[in-house]
């Protein structure tokens, strides 16, 4: 019996066969650590770790790669209202996030990469766009020229370029058109930031993940995995920086998106103020009936697809 993924870049099930016999090399978008993890994470995370446990289970060998987004700006603001250094801030909800995953028996990855340690390959990937015509510095923040990479747009989503709504550029704007995001930002005062040949800054957002995935994983490799809000805009950023950079036809040749934990038929965000923590539930009696061991949280998201809603 073939293996088939349900691949969000075709719209259907696949037969699973990896670039290189009997090993699996895969991607997941981790979290930007400004705050402790919700229930919502957690699906995701162990959902994931399902499809990892499984693929070890059929005698794959996995490297799995996931990321911290250590430096971000609500990491940054959060850090100077609490009085400390963002990159200290930062690694307090990673050191959480980690004993959370352990709580829920979701095993190890391989590699665990943060931005703030990879700032010489961003600033290396940023400096390569620029230099083949896709990106342009305007005041000392670095935007992708969006409208250039074309035909490397709608892969995931299947939607027409000329059919996104963006909002027009305020007057007086650096960029040069409405669809083209931050690669590279300038740092306003008291940000931290770093210094680089492409001028003092920090990343944008999309170029992270296509930097370390291409770092640990080479520039085309097996399975991405995600929530499905991350499908647009940041997955389909990821994948026309990387096509752009080096000529790939893809990024990643599987493309797994899980289903939102909602509440009252909303998805479970920070955002939102609807969620529940993961720490809470396991270690805390605010919802009632006391606290929950990790394997029976484990149990609950797992009696759902990882695709669907629960």
């Amino acid at each position: 019996m073939v293996l088939q993924i349900y691949n969000t870049r075709s719209r259907r099930r696949e037969g699973f066969a990896p670039r290189e016999d009997r090993h699996v090399r895969m991607y997941v978008c981790g979290p930007t650590t400004y705050d402790y993890s919700h229930l919502g994470h957690a699906k995701s995370y162990v959902s994931f770790d399902m499809v990892r446990r499984y693929l070890e289970y059929l005698g794959f060998r996995v490297t799995l790669v996931q990321n911290f987004t250590d430096i971000e700006e609500v990491i940054i603001r959060r850090a100077a209202q609490a009085g400390k250094p963002p990159l200290e801030y930062a690694q307090v909800y990673i050191d959480a996030f980690l004993e959370d995953m352990r709580a829920l028996n979701v095993a190890p990855a391989t590699h665990y990469t943060k931005v703030s340690e990879h700032i010489l390959e961003i600033q290396t990937l940023i400096a390569l766009l620029i230099d083949r015509g896709f990106a342009y510095s305007v005041g000392g923040d670095v935007y992708f020229r969006t409208r250039r990479a074309k035909r490397s747009f709608g892969i995931l989503t299947h939607q027409k370029f000329e059919d996104v709504v963006v909002d027009p550029l305020p007057p007086g704007s650096a960029r040069e058109d409405p669809l083209d995001f931050a690669l590279w930002k300038a740092p306003k005062p008291g940000e931290a930031s770093w210094e680089t040949e492409i001028g003092p800054g920090r990343p944008g957002w999309h170029i992270e993940c296509s930097t370390m995935s291409m770092e640990y994983l080479g520039k085309t490799f097996d399975i991405h995995m995600g929530g499905e809000d991350l499908v647009f805009p940041h997955h389909e950023n990821e994948i026309a920086q990387s096509r752009c950079a080096f000529h790939t036809k893809v990024m990643a040749n599987y493309w797994m998106h899980n289903g939102f934990l909602q509440v009252e038929g909303e998805k479970m965000a920070k955002s939102l103020g609807n969620f529940v923590t993961i720490d809470e539930l396991l270690h805390t009696n605010k919802f009632g009936g006391g606290s929950w061991p990790g394997e029976v949280l484990r149990f609950a998201l797992l009696r759902t697809h990882y695709r669907q809603p629960i």
